[in-house]
C-alpha cells in the first residue's frame, strides 16, 4: 500500500444478559420522617407498588469499524470512518419484554 494510506478496523461482540423480577414505583405522598404531617419534600416521594413482571432477556450484538487516513502532504490529511454498534437499554428492554418468559 501507498506509504500515506493507513487503515485500522475492530470488531467486538457484546452480550448482556438479565435475569429476575422488576418492580414498579408510583409517587405519592408518605410521611418519611413519621411525625404525622406531611411536609412539602414527602408529599411526592416515589413508593414501591409491590408489582411488577419477570425480567429475563439476553441482547447480542457484533459491533464493527472500519477507519481510513490518507497523509496527502505534510500538512495535509484526509479521513474517513464507518462503524455500526449498538445501544444496550435495559431499561427499556424491561418495559418492551413482559410476558410470561420475560
Amino acid at each position: 500500500l501507498d506509504h500515506g494510506l493507513t487503515i485500522d478496523g475492530s470488531v467486538r461482540f457484546d452480550t448482556i444478559e438479565q435475569t429476575g423480577t422488576r418492580t414498579e414505583g408510583a409517587g405519592g405522598a408518605f410521611d418519611v420522617d413519621g411525625d404525622d404531617i406531611i411536609d412539602a419534600p414527602e408529599m411526592m416521594v416515589s413508593l414501591n407498588t409491590g408489582q411488577g413482571g419477570i425480567a429475563n432477556f439476553e441482547v447480542d450484538h457484533t459491533s464493527f469499524t472500519l477507519g481510513a487516513n490518507y497523509l496527502v502532504s505534510d500538512t495535509l490529511s484526509v479521513f474517513g470512518r464507518y462503524s455500526d454498534g449498538a445501544a444496550f437499554n435495559g431499561e427499556r428492554q424491561l418495559f418492551n419484554s413482559l410476558n410470561a418468559g420475560g
